[in-house]
Protein backbone atom coordinates (compact mmCIF):
# COMPACT_ATOMS: atom_id res chain seq x y z
CA UNK A 1 0.00 0.00 0.00
CA UNK A 2 2.21 2.70 -1.24
CA UNK A 3 -0.50 5.69 0.30
CA UNK A 4 0.43 4.31 4.05
CA UNK A 5 3.92 5.70 4.51
CA UNK A 6 2.23 9.21 3.28
CA UNK A 7 -0.64 9.09 5.89
CA UNK A 8 1.90 7.80 8.80
CA UNK A 9 4.22 10.75 7.76
CA UNK A 10 1.07 13.47 7.36
CA UNK A 11 -0.28 12.41 10.45
CA UNK A 12 3.34 12.59 12.78
CA UNK A 13 3.44 16.06 11.04
CA UNK A 14 -0.01 17.42 12.00
CA UNK A 15 0.67 15.56 15.92
CA UNK A 16 4.13 17.71 16.58
CA UNK A 17 2.51 20.74 14.93
CA UNK A 18 -0.05 20.10 16.95
CA UNK A 19 2.21 20.16 20.13
CA UNK A 20 4.32 22.66 18.83
CA UNK A 21 1.74 24.88 17.51
CA UNK A 22 -1.74 26.61 18.21
CA UNK A 23 -3.12 24.19 15.79
CA UNK A 24 -7.23 24.12 14.96
CA UNK A 25 -8.85 21.51 12.96
CA UNK A 26 -12.04 21.31 10.72
CA UNK A 27 -14.14 18.81 8.77
CA UNK A 28 -16.70 17.84 6.78
CA UNK A 29 -18.79 15.04 5.72
CA UNK A 30 -20.90 15.85 2.65
CA UNK A 31 -23.07 12.59 1.22
CA UNK A 32 -25.95 13.28 -1.85
CA UNK A 33 -27.78 10.76 -3.22
CA UNK A 34 -29.16 11.90 -6.86
CA UNK A 35 -31.88 10.56 -9.06
CA UNK A 36 -32.17 11.48 -13.00
CA UNK A 37 -33.55 10.38 -16.72
CA UNK A 38 -31.05 12.56 -18.49
CA UNK A 39 -31.82 10.85 -21.95
CA UNK A 40 -35.17 13.18 -22.59
CA UNK A 41 -37.20 9.94 -23.01
CA UNK A 42 -39.75 8.81 -20.52
CA UNK A 43 -39.32 5.32 -22.03
CA UNK A 44 -35.90 5.07 -19.90
CA UNK A 45 -35.47 4.40 -16.15
CA UNK A 46 -34.06 6.88 -13.54
CA UNK A 47 -30.70 6.54 -12.51
CA UNK A 48 -30.14 6.67 -9.17
CA UNK A 49 -26.06 7.33 -7.50
CA UNK A 50 -24.78 9.19 -4.33
CA UNK A 51 -22.07 10.80 -3.57
CA UNK A 52 -19.56 11.31 -0.78
CA UNK A 53 -16.77 13.77 0.05
CA UNK A 54 -14.84 13.96 3.49
CA UNK A 55 -12.81 16.81 4.41
CA UNK A 56 -10.01 16.88 7.30
CA UNK A 57 -8.08 20.58 7.38
CA UNK A 58 -6.01 21.91 9.88
CA UNK A 59 -4.88 25.82 10.23
CA UNK A 60 -1.63 26.29 12.59
CA UNK A 61 0.48 29.55 13.64
CA UNK A 62 4.13 28.71 13.75
CA UNK A 63 4.79 31.60 14.08
CA UNK A 64 3.50 35.43 14.58
CA UNK A 65 2.21 36.28 11.11
CA UNK A 66 2.52 33.13 9.16
CA UNK A 67 -0.65 30.85 8.80
CA UNK A 68 -0.61 27.39 7.44
CA UNK A 69 -3.73 24.99 6.10
CA UNK A 70 -3.87 21.88 4.57
CA UNK A 71 -6.80 20.33 4.01
CA UNK A 72 -7.43 16.35 2.97
CA UNK A 73 -10.25 15.39 0.94
CA UNK A 74 -11.66 11.84 -0.09
CA UNK A 75 -14.09 12.47 -3.10
CA UNK A 76 -16.10 9.24 -4.40
CA UNK A 77 -18.85 7.80 -6.37
CA UNK A 78 -20.78 5.07 -3.64
CA UNK A 79 -19.68 1.72 -5.35
CA UNK A 80 -18.54 3.11 -8.13
CA UNK A 81 -14.03 2.55 -7.20
CA UNK A 82 -14.26 -1.49 -6.94
CA UNK A 83 -13.64 -1.19 -3.25
CA UNK A 84 -16.48 -1.46 -1.42
CA UNK A 85 -16.47 -4.97 0.05
CA UNK A 86 -13.67 -6.26 -1.37
CA UNK A 87 -10.00 -5.99 -0.39
CA UNK A 88 -8.93 -3.69 -3.46
CA UNK A 89 -6.61 -0.61 -2.34
CA UNK A 90 -8.45 2.52 -1.71
CA UNK A 91 -6.45 5.65 -3.10
CA UNK A 92 -8.83 8.21 -3.37
CA UNK A 93 -7.46 10.35 -0.37
CA UNK A 94 -5.54 13.13 -1.74
CA UNK A 95 -4.50 17.00 -1.00
CA UNK A 96 -7.48 19.68 -1.91
CA UNK A 97 -5.67 22.56 -0.47
CA UNK A 98 -2.19 23.54 0.91
CA UNK A 99 -0.55 27.07 1.85
CA UNK A 100 0.97 29.26 3.81
CA UNK A 101 0.06 33.00 3.96
CA UNK A 102 2.52 35.33 5.21
CA UNK A 103 1.40 39.36 6.87
CA UNK A 104 4.75 41.29 6.08
CA UNK A 105 5.70 43.16 9.22
CA UNK A 106 7.76 45.72 7.87
CA UNK A 107 4.96 46.90 5.19
CA UNK A 108 1.51 46.71 6.65
CA UNK A 109 -1.32 45.47 4.24
CA UNK A 110 1.23 42.97 2.40
CA UNK A 111 0.96 39.60 2.01
CA UNK A 112 1.88 36.60 0.51
CA UNK A 113 -0.12 33.25 -0.04
CA UNK A 114 1.55 30.23 -1.96
CA UNK A 115 0.46 26.87 -2.47
CA UNK A 116 -2.88 24.83 -3.72
CA UNK A 117 -6.27 26.46 -2.51
CA UNK A 118 -9.53 27.82 -3.65
CA UNK A 119 -10.13 31.00 -4.75
CA UNK A 120 -13.67 32.01 -5.38
CA UNK A 121 -14.28 35.91 -5.81
CA UNK A 122 -17.29 37.99 -5.42
CA UNK A 123 -20.34 36.19 -6.46
CA UNK A 124 -18.01 33.15 -8.56
CA UNK A 125 -19.22 34.42 -11.88
CA UNK A 126 -15.04 34.70 -13.01
CA UNK A 127 -13.56 32.55 -10.21
CA UNK A 128 -15.64 29.95 -8.56
CA UNK A 129 -14.63 27.16 -6.26
CA UNK A 130 -17.53 25.24 -7.33
CA UNK A 131 -18.57 24.05 -3.89
CA UNK A 132 -21.59 21.92 -5.05
CA UNK A 133 -18.86 19.79 -7.01
CA UNK A 134 -17.91 16.63 -5.27
CA UNK A 135 -14.28 17.43 -6.19
CA UNK A 136 -14.56 21.41 -6.12
CA UNK A 137 -11.98 23.68 -7.78
CA UNK A 138 -8.21 25.00 -6.70
CA UNK A 139 -5.78 26.47 -8.31
CA UNK A 140 -1.71 25.69 -7.71
CA UNK A 141 0.26 28.93 -7.57
CA UNK A 142 0.90 32.35 -5.39
CA UNK A 143 -1.32 35.33 -4.70
CA UNK A 144 0.17 38.79 -3.58
CA UNK A 145 -1.91 41.24 -1.66
CA UNK A 146 -1.62 44.57 -0.82
CA UNK A 147 -4.94 46.36 1.13
CA UNK A 148 -5.38 50.41 2.45
CA UNK A 149 -8.71 50.07 4.28
CA UNK A 150 -11.55 51.65 2.65
CA UNK A 151 -9.94 52.50 -0.42
CA UNK A 152 -8.72 49.21 -2.46
CA UNK A 153 -7.39 45.48 -1.62
CA UNK A 154 -5.42 44.51 -4.33
CA UNK A 155 -4.48 40.37 -5.42
CA UNK A 156 -1.66 39.86 -7.61
CA UNK A 157 -1.77 36.33 -8.57
CA UNK A 158 0.17 33.67 -11.20
CA UNK A 159 -1.46 29.97 -11.63
CA UNK A 160 -0.16 27.15 -12.85
CA UNK A 161 -2.75 25.04 -14.79
CA UNK A 162 -0.08 22.89 -16.83
CA UNK A 163 3.15 21.87 -16.04
CA UNK A 164 4.17 19.92 -19.14
CA UNK A 165 7.92 20.19 -18.36
CA UNK A 166 9.25 21.15 -21.90
CA UNK A 167 10.35 25.02 -21.87
CA UNK A 168 7.62 27.54 -23.19
CA UNK A 169 4.54 24.78 -23.03
CA UNK A 170 3.14 25.21 -19.84
CA UNK A 171 -0.48 26.97 -19.57
CA UNK A 172 -0.14 29.94 -16.99
CA UNK A 173 -2.95 32.25 -15.55
CA UNK A 174 -1.97 35.26 -13.84
CA UNK A 175 -3.65 38.69 -13.31
CA UNK A 176 -4.95 41.71 -10.68
CA UNK A 177 -7.37 41.46 -9.07
CA UNK A 178 -9.21 44.84 -7.40
CA UNK A 179 -11.76 43.94 -4.88
CA UNK A 180 -14.46 46.22 -3.30
CA UNK A 181 -12.63 49.16 -4.49
CA UNK A 182 -13.26 52.21 -2.15
CA UNK A 183 -15.91 50.20 -0.15
CA UNK A 184 -18.18 50.65 -2.99
CA UNK A 185 -18.75 46.60 -3.81
CA UNK A 186 -16.88 47.31 -7.09
CA UNK A 187 -14.81 44.70 -7.92
CA UNK A 188 -12.06 44.96 -11.14
CA UNK A 189 -9.61 42.82 -12.80
CA UNK A 190 -7.10 41.56 -15.74
CA UNK A 191 -6.90 38.61 -16.07
CA UNK A 192 -4.38 36.40 -18.86
CA UNK A 193 -5.26 32.52 -19.75
CA UNK A 194 -1.48 31.93 -22.00
CA UNK A 195 -1.97 28.60 -23.34
CA UNK A 196 2.01 28.08 -23.72
CA UNK A 197 1.85 27.73 -27.19
CA UNK A 198 4.60 28.79 -29.52
CA UNK A 199 5.23 29.85 -33.22
CA UNK A 200 8.96 30.39 -34.26
CA UNK A 201 9.78 32.20 -37.21
CA UNK A 202 12.58 31.58 -39.76
CA UNK A 203 15.31 33.38 -37.49
CA UNK A 204 14.22 30.90 -34.21
CA UNK A 205 12.37 33.75 -32.41
CA UNK A 206 9.50 32.22 -30.01
CA UNK A 207 6.27 34.43 -29.70
CA UNK A 208 3.48 33.51 -27.53
CA UNK A 209 0.96 32.20 -30.14
CA UNK A 210 -1.90 31.66 -27.90
CA UNK A 211 -3.33 34.00 -25.27
CA UNK A 212 -6.74 34.97 -24.33
CA UNK A 213 -7.34 38.30 -22.11
CA UNK A 214 -10.13 39.38 -19.81
CA UNK A 215 -11.24 42.46 -18.65
CA UNK A 216 -14.07 42.19 -15.98
CA UNK A 217 -15.92 44.11 -13.58
CA UNK A 218 -18.37 43.14 -10.59
CA UNK A 219 -20.37 45.21 -8.76
CA UNK A 220 -22.92 44.76 -5.87
CA UNK A 221 -24.88 46.00 -3.28
CA UNK A 222 -27.79 46.47 -1.59
CA UNK A 223 -30.35 49.68 -1.68
CA UNK A 224 -33.07 50.90 0.68
CA UNK A 225 -31.98 47.82 2.67
CA UNK A 226 -34.42 45.61 0.26
CA UNK A 227 -33.43 46.48 -3.32
CA UNK A 228 -29.92 44.27 -4.10
CA UNK A 229 -28.32 44.87 -7.58
CA UNK A 230 -25.41 42.65 -8.78
CA UNK A 231 -23.86 43.52 -12.03
CA UNK A 232 -21.11 41.72 -13.80
CA UNK A 233 -19.36 42.21 -17.09
CA UNK A 234 -16.60 40.71 -19.26
CA UNK A 235 -14.80 41.63 -22.34
CA UNK A 236 -11.63 39.38 -23.98
CA UNK A 237 -9.05 39.99 -26.28
CA UNK A 238 -5.70 38.16 -27.62
CA UNK A 239 -5.49 35.88 -30.13
CA UNK A 240 -4.52 32.01 -31.13
CA UNK A 241 -2.37 32.04 -33.91
CA UNK A 242 -1.15 28.35 -33.50
CA UNK A 243 -1.04 26.00 -36.63
CA UNK A 244 -0.48 28.87 -38.86
CA UNK A 245 -3.83 30.92 -38.85
CA UNK A 246 -4.67 33.73 -36.41
CA UNK A 247 -8.13 34.22 -34.64
CA UNK A 248 -8.73 36.84 -32.16
CA UNK A 249 -11.00 36.69 -28.95
CA UNK A 250 -13.65 39.21 -29.06
CA UNK A 251 -16.30 37.97 -26.53
CA UNK A 252 -18.65 39.83 -24.45
CA UNK A 253 -20.95 38.48 -21.37
CA UNK A 254 -22.76 40.72 -18.94
CA UNK A 255 -25.53 39.79 -16.29
CA UNK A 256 -28.19 41.63 -13.95
CA UNK A 257 -29.45 40.39 -10.87
CA UNK A 258 -31.91 42.36 -9.01
CA UNK A 259 -33.42 41.14 -6.06
CA UNK A 260 -36.49 42.62 -3.68
CA UNK A 261 -36.77 41.91 0.14
CA UNK A 262 -40.15 41.17 1.24
CA UNK A 263 -39.99 40.43 4.96
CA UNK A 264 -43.08 38.27 4.36
CA UNK A 265 -41.87 34.99 6.38
CA UNK A 266 -43.55 32.51 4.09
CA UNK A 267 -41.70 34.90 0.60
CA UNK A 268 -38.71 36.90 1.86
CA UNK A 269 -37.09 38.06 -1.18
CA UNK A 270 -38.08 37.46 -5.14
CA UNK A 271 -35.72 38.20 -7.78
CA UNK A 272 -35.12 38.22 -11.51
CA UNK A 273 -31.86 38.06 -13.77
CA UNK A 274 -30.77 38.33 -17.31
CA UNK A 275 -27.43 37.12 -18.25
CA UNK A 276 -25.93 37.25 -21.97
CA UNK A 277 -22.63 35.37 -23.10
CA UNK A 278 -22.18 35.96 -26.73
CA UNK A 279 -21.70 34.07 -29.83
CA UNK A 280 -19.81 33.84 -32.88
CA UNK A 281 -21.74 35.10 -36.23
CA UNK A 282 -19.52 33.16 -38.17
CA UNK A 283 -17.60 30.40 -36.97
CA UNK A 284 -15.63 30.59 -40.16
CA UNK A 285 -13.65 34.47 -39.85
CA UNK A 286 -10.68 35.46 -37.87
CA UNK A 287 -12.52 36.43 -34.90
CA UNK A 288 -13.82 34.67 -32.03
CA UNK A 289 -16.84 36.43 -30.60
CA UNK A 290 -18.09 33.96 -28.14
CA UNK A 291 -17.45 34.22 -24.76
CA UNK A 292 -14.86 32.10 -23.61
CA UNK A 293 -15.93 31.25 -19.90
CA UNK A 294 -13.26 31.58 -17.13
CA UNK A 295 -13.69 29.92 -13.73
CA UNK A 296 -17.04 30.32 -12.61
CA UNK A 297 -19.19 28.51 -10.50
CA UNK A 298 -22.13 28.28 -12.97
CA UNK A 299 -24.26 25.38 -11.20
CA UNK A 300 -25.20 28.91 -9.04
CA UNK A 301 -26.29 30.81 -11.82
CA UNK A 302 -27.53 28.19 -14.82
CA UNK A 303 -29.65 26.17 -13.51
CA UNK A 304 -28.86 23.66 -11.17
CA UNK A 305 -29.43 20.38 -13.49
CA UNK A 306 -25.73 21.61 -15.03
CA UNK A 307 -27.91 21.19 -18.76
CA UNK A 308 -26.90 24.67 -19.92
CA UNK A 309 -23.69 24.73 -19.26
CA UNK A 310 -22.82 22.09 -21.74
CA UNK A 311 -25.46 23.33 -24.07
CA UNK A 312 -23.00 26.46 -23.99
CA UNK A 313 -19.50 24.98 -24.33
CA UNK A 314 -20.63 22.38 -27.61
CA UNK A 315 -21.84 25.40 -29.89
CA UNK A 316 -21.12 28.89 -31.12
CA UNK A 317 -23.95 30.33 -30.67
CA UNK A 318 -23.48 31.44 -27.02
CA UNK A 319 -26.16 31.75 -24.32
CA UNK A 320 -28.74 33.92 -23.09
CA UNK A 321 -30.28 33.05 -19.42
CA UNK A 322 -34.29 34.70 -18.02
CA UNK A 323 -34.49 34.01 -14.06
CA UNK A 324 -36.99 34.46 -12.09
CA UNK A 325 -36.45 33.41 -8.44
CA UNK A 326 -38.50 33.22 -4.99
CA UNK A 327 -37.28 32.99 -1.45
CA UNK A 328 -38.20 32.17 1.81
CA UNK A 329 -39.17 30.05 5.01
CA UNK A 330 -42.00 27.89 5.41
CA UNK A 331 -44.49 27.26 8.15
CA UNK A 332 -43.70 24.26 9.12
CA UNK A 333 -40.20 23.32 10.44
CA UNK A 334 -38.62 26.42 9.53
CA UNK A 335 -37.32 25.07 5.81
CA UNK A 336 -35.63 27.77 3.73
CA UNK A 337 -37.12 27.35 0.11
CA UNK A 338 -35.88 28.80 -3.45
CA UNK A 339 -37.77 28.22 -6.04
CA UNK A 340 -35.98 29.37 -9.60
CA UNK A 341 -37.09 29.15 -13.00
CA UNK A 342 -35.16 29.40 -15.92
CA UNK A 343 -35.45 30.68 -20.03
CA UNK A 344 -32.44 29.61 -22.15
CA UNK A 345 -32.20 30.73 -25.52
CA UNK A 346 -29.05 30.50 -28.07
CA UNK A 347 -27.26 34.43 -27.87
CA UNK A 348 -26.57 34.27 -31.91
CA UNK A 349 -29.38 33.47 -34.54
CA UNK A 350 -28.81 30.33 -35.58
CA UNK A 351 -31.36 30.28 -38.86
CA UNK A 352 -33.32 27.58 -36.79
CA UNK A 353 -36.88 27.48 -38.08
CA UNK A 354 -38.53 27.60 -34.13
CA UNK A 355 -36.73 30.90 -33.47
CA UNK A 356 -33.58 30.22 -30.58
CA UNK A 357 -35.50 28.74 -27.19
CA UNK A 358 -33.46 26.04 -25.78
CA UNK A 359 -36.04 25.38 -23.18
CA UNK A 360 -36.89 25.87 -19.66
CA UNK A 361 -35.51 25.04 -16.11
CA UNK A 362 -37.87 24.87 -12.47
CA UNK A 363 -35.52 24.37 -9.42
CA UNK A 364 -37.43 24.06 -5.89
CA UNK A 365 -34.78 23.87 -3.08
CA UNK A 366 -35.61 22.70 0.74
CA UNK A 367 -32.96 23.48 3.07
CA UNK A 368 -32.70 23.29 7.37
CA UNK A 369 -29.49 23.95 9.23
CA UNK A 370 -29.70 22.46 12.42
CA UNK A 371 -26.15 23.67 14.39
CA UNK A 372 -22.99 21.41 12.58
CA UNK A 373 -25.52 19.22 10.81
CA UNK A 374 -27.42 20.53 7.17
CA UNK A 375 -30.41 18.83 5.24
CA UNK A 376 -31.04 19.93 1.54
CA UNK A 377 -33.81 18.26 -1.07
CA UNK A 378 -34.11 19.11 -4.29
CA UNK A 379 -36.49 18.50 -7.17
CA UNK A 380 -35.68 20.21 -10.90
CA UNK A 381 -37.14 19.56 -14.28
CA UNK A 382 -35.86 20.65 -17.46
CA UNK A 383 -38.26 20.85 -20.64
CA UNK A 384 -36.28 21.11 -24.09
CA UNK A 385 -37.32 22.65 -27.33
CA UNK A 386 -37.13 20.65 -30.64
CA UNK A 387 -34.41 23.30 -30.97
CA UNK A 388 -31.94 20.97 -28.43
CA UNK A 389 -34.22 17.84 -28.40
CA UNK A 390 -36.57 17.03 -31.44
CA UNK A 391 -39.12 15.47 -29.91
CA UNK A 392 -37.15 15.27 -26.61
CA UNK A 393 -39.55 14.36 -22.98
CA UNK A 394 -38.56 16.37 -19.89
CA UNK A 395 -36.01 15.70 -17.89
CA UNK A 396 -36.27 15.21 -14.46
CA UNK A 397 -33.90 15.35 -11.60
CA UNK A 398 -34.05 14.77 -7.80
CA UNK A 399 -31.40 14.60 -4.76
CA UNK A 400 -31.04 14.82 -1.15
CA UNK A 401 -28.20 15.82 0.54
CA UNK A 402 -26.57 15.62 4.20
CA UNK A 403 -23.73 17.65 5.64
CA UNK A 404 -22.01 16.94 8.96
CA UNK A 405 -19.09 19.41 10.18
CA UNK A 406 -17.35 21.63 12.13
CA UNK A 407 -14.86 24.66 12.44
Amino acid sequence: MKRTPTLISALLLTAVAAWATNVQFDGQVRYRTESSNWNYSSDVDAYNYSLMRTRLGASATPMDGLNVYIQMQDSRMIGGHATSGTLNEDIKLGLHQAYFKWDCKALPGLHLSAGRFEMPKADQRFFGSVGWSNIARTFEGWVTSYGIEGIVMADLYGLKVTESYVANTDRTAWGVYFNNLFSKGIDFFYHIDNFGEVDTDADGKTDAAHSRNTIGLHYGNTYFDKLGVTFNFGTQMGSNEWGGSAVDYAGMMYDLDLSWGLDLGFLQKIGFGYESMSGDSDAGDDQMEEWQELYPTAHKYHGYMDIAGPIFSGNNAGLNDIEINFLGVLPVGGLKYKLDYHMFSYAQDTGLENNTDLGSEIDFTLKKKMSNFAIAVGYSIFTPTDNLVNGGDPVHWKYIQFIAGWK
